[in-house]
């Protein structure tokens, strides 16, 4: 069997700040990925558990290995972009595609619904704001898909953000799905 590995990545000079919304007042609630309906919008309070079996904290240890030897500063784990992570993941998987926008399968047909980082900040309610998101499909361990992101100059430069000092980290797995597994980077300015 071939491994199929493909990226896309937004790059931070695509900088869009929204303003503060009504999803801050949603309560948080784990749910299970069949509780998702992935043919909506996310609400922003679905919470995907981590199924990475560490490969997720694997991939922060990558990054900020990376930033510490280019002379950047760490960066910190935050839960809400990680849920943000884990749900774009999910999503791609569950409704078949690949891209930074989030797109609905209605009646069969794939829709682009919401923006990359109109998205994100249904999720991250910070005073800073998401200012690069990298993806990755078609690898289980973090290693790989960060040797993906490294030999990519996009994802790269995504990777040493020199704004960014927070990160959220999201892999989904789902074998029925067209490659299998999904990566999600985003770091944020707070």
């Amino acid at each position: 069997m071939i491994a199929k590995t493909i990226l896309l990545l937004i790059t931070p000079w695509v900088l869009l700040h929204f303003p503060e919304s009504n999803y801050s007042k949603m309560e948080d609630k784990t749910m299970t990925v069949g509780q998702i309906n992935f043919s909506n919008n996310p609400e922003g309070s679905e919470r995907i558990e981590d199924m990475s079996n560490g490969e997720e904290l694997k991939m922060l240890g990558l990054i900020n290995a990376l930033r510490k030897k280019k002379g950047l500063n760490a960066l910190t784990l935050n839960t809400s972009l990680q849920y943000a992570c884990r749900y774009h993941a999910a999503d791609m998987a569950n409704e078949g595609y690949f891209e930074h926008d989030t797109y609905n399968r209605i009646d069969g047909d794939l829709e682009l619904s919401l923006g990359a980082f109109e998205r994100c900040k249904r999720f991250y309610q910070k005073d800073g704001y998401v200012n690069s998101e990298n993806i990755a499909a078609g690898d289980h361990k973090a290693s790989d898909a960060f040797e993906l992101w490294l030999n990519s100059p996009g994802h790269y430069q995504n990777m040493l953000n020199k704004e960014a000092k927070s990160i959220g980290l999201g892999y989904y797995h789902n074998e029925d799905s067209e490659y299998g597994d999904y990566w999600v980077m985003e770091t944020a300015t707070q």
